[in-house]
């Protein structure tokens, strides 16, 4: 099943299994719980300067991070993987009735 995958201001279309695509929108909370938790050790954390010549992390993810992890922890040995078959759709071009998720 295809699922419309924005990111603000670009998009990317998905393929994933119909078992994931009706949870979809709770595998994205899941996915933001662990992008972000502080404790996650995972590739997407970046330094970033503030405003007082410190440093804080920030996550920094798109579609590709998203398919990873769930290809990683969520998709079963039965499954065919999440691929993205498309990349940078317009963010106006989603197709009528398709699944859709906001990051």
């Amino acid at each position: 099943m295809k699922c419309y995958v924005e990111f603000g201001l670009r998009a990317d279309i998905i393929e994933l299994p119909k078992a994931i695509a009706r949870k979809v929108d709770r595998y994205r909370s899941l996915f933001l719980d662990w992008i972000y938790d502080p404790n996650s050790t995972h590739e997407y954390w970046i330094e970033v300067r503030d405003d007082s010549n410190g440093w804080y992390k920030a996550a920094c993810y798109d579609t590709e991070a998203f398919v990873k992890w769930l290809n990683e922890n969520v998709v079963s040995s039965q499954m065919k993987p999440v691929a993205i078959v498309e990349h940078d759709v317009g963010i106006n071009n989603c197709p009528e009735g398709m699944l859709r998720i906001f990051f």
